[in-house]
């Protein structure tokens, strides 16, 4: 985030000045920690002569200052390791997923190719289960209070378990029949699971 120029601290984690050098208006850069920082507009005009004005900008970025930890205490911050190793987990296992559902599709005679396929799918279930062991952690318990994304958190919880569940008998299960309807159980589930996380992902704000 840029510097404000000619600042005035006001408190910890507090200060106003200009976003640049010949700027005409103040701006509070406000921070609660490394993660959250923020620089808005105080919505008055710049005047360092002016002793009321600079009282008043003050005043005006205290407000911003309790408005923005007001809104920070309804967002979950998640550590950059859980979420990536997760997230490529996820998206790894939905790409081999969908090779793999393509040729079951087509009837692809790239069969050799299918054995290492379905070993990659199911290794890159140990990354996934270490990312989402960091976020049941990190996220889950503080994400369980607000409500805004708790109906999709749950979802996503369902979903993991029932796709563990059912790939876990792909390779325990015996009939045909069986196996059959446990894959397109597995492979319904897997489409609909990246949809899921992103959009649970992108509700940005909570309340």
């Amino acid at each position: 985030m840029p510097k404000l120029y000619k600042s005035i601290k006001i408190d910890q984690g507090l200060k106003i000045g200009l976003r640049e050098p010949s700027g005409s208006e103040w701006f509070a850069d406000m921070t609660i920690d490394r993660n959250r920082r923020t620089c808005r507009k105080v919505g008055l005009d710049y005047k360092p002569s002016d002793k009321n004005n600079i009282a008043q900008a003050q005043r005006k970025a205290k407000k911003l200052y309790t408005s923005f930890q007001a809104e920070s205490k309804g967002k979950l911050n998640i550590k950059g390791w859980q979420l990536n190793t997760f997230t490529v987990s996820l998206i790894l296992l939905w790409c081999t997923g969908l090779v793999w559902i393509s040729f079951e599709l087509m009837g692809s005679p790239e069969v050799s190719i299918r054995p290492y396929l379905l070993t990659l799918h199911g290794l890159l279930i140990v990354p996934l289960f270490i990312g989402l062991g960091g976020l049941w952690a990190a996220h889950v318990p503080k994400g369980w209070k607000p409500e805004k994304k708790k109906l999709s958190g749950i979802s996503l919880i369902i979903f993991l378990t029932f796709l563990s569940a059912s790939g876990l008998l792909l390779y325990y299960l015996g009939p045909i029949y069986l196996k059959d309807l446990t894959g397109l159980f597995h492979s319904i589930l897997g489409l609909i699971l990246v949809p899921l996380v992103f959009w649970h992902y992108n509700k940005r704000r909570i309340s």
